[in-house]
């Protein structure tokens, strides 16, 4: 069994950084975030004015934090990998795709493009699964939300080797906002042929612009 991994937001002390910025490429650094650990989980936030992005989950998990900033130049659709992600790395392309209700062509959301977005037409809980065609090694993700309106989601990430059996690889519970790219560097590669991206909770209809899935050399 895989083991589940949580997204959260926490200090520069403990070696993660957070950035929020818009497409247009203009970055806004917010307030320091504050962490507090209890007997019962972690809560972590940040003292914007935005809403504060909480979790809690047992001490058991294993915590990384997202990095929010843009994945593009002004005035362009195209999707870069964080040179942090390491060395030799590219996206990988689905051999097929799935979803629970679609308006468009799925594969908007994995074309390489800002400027394309597939949308379930409905709110959550929708998933779109991603069948990579053999088992691939997968160490980063960029993703991309296309949202109406701006606020708190959460997504479960799923892996799979046959499409049958998913097991949960992350979860994300946090504040996301159109078009603000999260670059996702895993701290341990994951293997997989399936990966399922569901939405259980969101502000707006259930919409990507990009999903990237990322392997690196090794």
């Amino acid at each position: 069994m895989r083991p589940a991994l949580a997204l959260v937001f926490t200090s520069a002390a403990a070696g993660l950084a957070l950035q929020i910025v818009a497409c247009s490429g203009a970055a806004v650094a917010p307030p320091p975030p504050f962490v507090e650990v209890s007997k019962d989980g972690l809560t972590a936030s940040t003292a914007s004015a935005r809403a504060p992005m909480t979790m809690r989950t047992s001490l058991s998990e294993t915590f990384i934090a997202p990095v929010l900033t843009t994945i593009a130049e002004e005035g362009s659709c195209g999707v870069s990998i964080p040179a942090d992600f390491g060395r030799g790395c590219r996206v990988l392309v689905p051999s097929k795709l799935s979803a629970t209700s679609s308006v468009g062509s799925a594969v908007n959301a994995f074309d390489a493009s800002t400027c394309t977005a597939w949308s379930a037409g409905a709110a959550a809980p929708q998933s779109i699964t991603v069948d990579l065609g053999s088992v691939m090694d997968i160490d980063g993700l960029v993703l991309v939300p296309e949202m109406t309106r701006d606020g708190s989601v959460k997504h479960k990430i799923e892996v799979s080797d046959d499409g049958v059996r998913f097991e949960v690889s992350q979860r994300i519970d946090a504040p996301m906002s159109n078009g603000s790219a999260a670059e996702l560097k895993l701290p341990t590669r994951e293997r997989a042929r399936f990966v399922r991206f569901s939405t259980e909770a969101s502000p707006s209809p259930i919409a990507w612009r990009e999903i990237s899935l990322v392997q690196c050399g090794t």
